[in-house]
């Protein structure tokens, strides 16, 4: 990597992490410039395709859930992902939608959750053909965004919903750092008991904030 990198005329990075990784790897001769993950440059048009399959009354308090494969403990965290929206179900009366952004392996992970949960009659599933204008749309409605997904996470960015993310790359940390989300997010690896409670209570606690 080094010996290709130091042949470029010019690099971008999305952050300062990666800038000091390129460092650290003695990438020296091209100039490295830190500039924003294209997906900030995403210009969405109004479309109500993802919110209309789910066949809403229109007053659900939507919650989406962008989850992704995890090798290491997978079951673990999906387990208690389960139980943080088992929660929030419970005492805030919302609905949690997983949004897949990358089908199928997103699919079969948000099955999975919902597997593990009490209540997944109360949950939602998009489907796997919906359009990145299409997430951002739905993501858009919501009153909380929960991801593991970077792209899930720029989106509700992008359209001022509160979100959580559970960091499992240096580019997730990088950016909610960014967005001032970090101190209600953590990394995946440390989604630890102790840290579930937390994110329940952090969860709960900015629900019931866009509600008043």
């Amino acid at each position: 990597m080094r010996a290709l990198a130091n042949k470029a005329d010019f690099v971008t990075v999305r952050d300062e992490y990666s800038k000091k990784y390129l460092k650290n790897l003695k990438v020296t001769k091209p100039e490295t410039v830190v500039t924003a993950d294209i997906v900030f440059a995403f210009k969405p048009t109004e479309d109500h395709v993802a919110y209309a399959s789910l066949g809403l009354k229109g007053d659900e308090r939507l919650v989406a859930v962008a989850p992704r494969p995890w090798f290491d403990h997978e079951d673990e965290y999906i387990e208690k992902l389960a139980w943080v929206l088992d929660e929030l179900i419970e005492q805030r009366g919302v609905l949690p939608v997983f949004v897949p952004m990358e089908p199928p392996y997103d699919t079969n992970v948000s099955k999975k959750v919902m597997a593990k949960m009490k209540n997944p009659s109360k949950t939602r599933l998009l489907g796997d053909s919906f359009t990145p204008n299409e997430f951002y749309n739905f993501i858009s409605k919501t009153e909380l965004t929960i991801a593991l997904r970077l792209h899930a996470l720029i989106f509700a960015a992008l359209s001022n919903v509160p979100h959580i993310g559970l960091s499992y790359d240096q580019k997730v940390e990088s950016f909610l750092k960014r967005s001032g989300m970090w101190d209600r997010s953590f990394p995946l690896g440390d989604f630890t008991k102790r840290r579930c409670l937390k994110m329940r209570f952090t969860c709960l606690t900015m629900v019931q904030r866009r509600k008043r």
